[in-house]
């Protein structure tokens, strides 16, 4: 187990909207930027060529993938991208790719060479297993040839110092070709990190009632690794903030803490709000205290924390995928302090083996969770109030005494097990 994870901050970027330039050059000048930030791993989207045929938008999408073992030149060089990797490690940080082998673009160059490496359905004509994705194809992982092939490939960008990988619909691709990974692959470079963008259960069933993979989470732990997608209890929270019905957020309380116990040991979830396929926190709300709770809520949860480029900036509209469409750079300095204090929080943790020991199951539109440092024998509690207004809670976790707030440096004195919160809170015992 990699333990650095359980405090590890990853800032995702998509290169083309990052910078005005949108290439490798411009992102290496930025990465002291993320460093400052807090952030310790960079994640890239896709850096591959992308397909023409059924291209969406102008530019096309980063997962529809025409050469795995190529780099779109948009975004620079070989040479380019090495200085980047370099770069990177000069700073103490890793970076690590998304890789998308579930499918290719409808062009690549892996359909022209082995047409019989992908799915056609009962026509007989290249398709998708689920969806109608219409510029990409899927493959089929019958073929042990192909199974080796884009292993070799992950081993090429390991070769040139990529630390890792995060797997696209990780869910749908066959536990033997992770197995492979984990014995042809991780065996040699046993420090890759390894993310699995693993689906939700609806997904899961929807998969294998119609004959396809539908991978577990113990499937993907067992094979090596490190990080999966929350997307479960991520769905129930989704329903909250669509219709603010309170029955949404108790049945997220439940699918949480079932979360937690369904993970094997040893396993992490990635938190964080944002990314690439889903709405931002200023999207979701307008109400500045309800963003602000679900922000730190997100920080405060045990696993490996997400930035999707923009959080920091306050971005308030979902970046396409498909077009050239420049992240937000204003800065709004609350917001920003408060990103860059919530990852100090977490980064500066990394040596107290932080374990959530439990969540409250008290009705009502807030959450308590403690965390355990066992090394250190304390305890931090979070409160985190998924109200637009002010609420007096009484809970078993607030011990009477006094209390540091992580976020503000303030002093806060509980009395009769009670608190009144509005903004998030994370606390720490000092009497």
């Amino acid at each position: 187990m990699k333990t650095y994870l359980k405090n590890s901050v990853i800032y995702q970027v998509f290169v083309r909207n990052f910078t005005k330039e949108g290439d490798f050059k411009s992102l290496t000048k930025k990465l002291e930027y993320i460093k400052d930030l807090g952030c310790n791993i960079i994640q890239l989207l896709p850096i591959c060529p992308i397909g023409i045929v059924g291209r969406k938008g102008t530019l096309g999408s980063p997962y529809a993938i025409k050469d795995y073992n190529e780099i779109n030149e948009e975004y620079g060089s070989w040479n380019d991208f090495k200085k980047l990797i370099n770069k990177t490690h000069s700073l103490d940080m890793k970076i690590i790719l998304d890789i998308v082998y579930n499918h290719t673009s409808r062009d690549s160059k892996l359909l022209n060479e082995h047409p019989e490496w992908f799915y056609k359905d009962k026509n007989g004509s290249f398709a998708n297993k689920l969806g109608d994705w219409s510029d990409v194809y899927d493959l089929d992982y019958s073929s042990s040839q192909l199974q080796t092939y884009l292993i070799n490939s992950l081993e090429k960008y390991l070769s040139l110092g990529v630390d890792g990988f995060r797997f696209d619909v990780g869910s749908l691709i066959p536990k033997s070709f992770w197995y492979n990974v984990k014995n042809r692959l991780l065996s040699k470079y046993p420090n890759t990190i390894m993310l699995c963008e693993s689906i939700d259960y609806s997904f899961n069933l929807e998969a294998r009632r119609k004959g396809f993979n539908g991978l577990s989470d113990g499937e993907f732990i067992t094979n090596g690794f490190d990080l999966l997608y929350e997307y479960n209890s991520r769905n129930y929270l989704n329903k909250y903030f669509e219709t603010l019905d309170p029955l949404y957020f108790e049945k997220y309380k439940t699918v949480l803490a079932n979360e937690y116990q369904a993970l094997p040991e040893g396993g992490l979830r990635i938190r964080g709000y944002e990314n690439h396929d889903s709405l931002r926190i200023c999207e979701l709300t307008k109400n500045k205290q309800l963003r602000r709770n679900i922000l730190a809520y997100e920080f405060f949860l045990d696993g490996c924390s997400f930035v999707c480029n923009g959080l920091e900036t306050k971005q308030s509209k979902h970046i396409s995928l498909f077009d050239k469409d420049l992240m937000d750079t204003h800065i709004d300095k609350e917001w920003f302090n408060l990103v860059k204090k919530l990852i100090a929080i977490k980064r500066n943790e990394e040596n107290r083996d932080i374990s959530l020991s439990s969540i409250s199951e008290e009705k009502g539109l807030y959450l308590a969770i403690r965390n355990d440092y066992r090394t250190i024998h304390k305890y931090s509690l979070g409160l985190f109030n998924f109200s637009k207004k002010e609420l007096k809670i009484k809970n078993p976790y607030l011990l009477d005494g006094k209390y540091k707030d992580l976020i503000s440096d303030s002093i806060l004195e509980v009395k009769d097990n009670s608190l009144v919160i509005s903004e998030p809170l994370i606390l720490e015992k000092i009497d």
